[in-house]
């Protein structure tokens, strides 16, 4: 069972992932660190609104650098920071880029918990959430697609 002390930290790599529902933060014990690259200098209007929303929730990391992982190892650095500084916690990465596995390795062999997400609502704190979200769990049936007519 989960333990609902534990603070979970998020690191969105925005270079690779820019798709995150900032309201799932809401009343959990979560910390959103947002990674921003050299190319991105402008969040859009509707994320920015969402992260001013829960500011005390939230921060950005700005790698103000540029080249082959650059963003990458920036997150790393932070990220061990962050696990230094609170090592029951729990690591997020969410990020498309196999190239953060050999990290979560490496975290977990020193007993820090940690894991790589491909989507923001994958992770498993707001999957419940997001479930009851979707139509189709509401009701608590699946929804069924009707055949295209030239389907047999």
């Amino acid at each position: 069972m989960e333990n609902p002390k534990r603070t979970h930290y998020i690191f969105v790599d925005f270079e690779n992932t820019q798709v995150m529902d900032v309201r799932l933060l809401s009343g959990k014990p979560v910390i959103l660190l947002v990674v921003t690259g050299d190319k991105q200098k402008q969040l859009p209007i509707p994320l920015i609104k969402q992260l001013l929303a829960n500011a005390d929730q939230v921060g950005l990391i700005e790698a103000n650098c540029s080249g082959k992982n650059a963003l990458d190892l920036v997150l790393a650095y932070h990220m061990g920071q962050w696990a230094k500084q609170d090592p029951t916690g729990y690591f997020h990465i969410v990020s498309k880029d196999k190239g953060f596995d050999p990290l979560i390795t490496h975290l977990k062999q020193l007993k820090v918990s940690a894991a790589r997400h491909d989507e923001f609502t994958q992770i498993p704190l707001f999957v419940d959430q997001v479930a009851r979200q979707t139509p189709s769990f509401r009701s608590g049936r699946i929804a069924r697609v009707a055949k295209p007519p030239y389907v047999r």
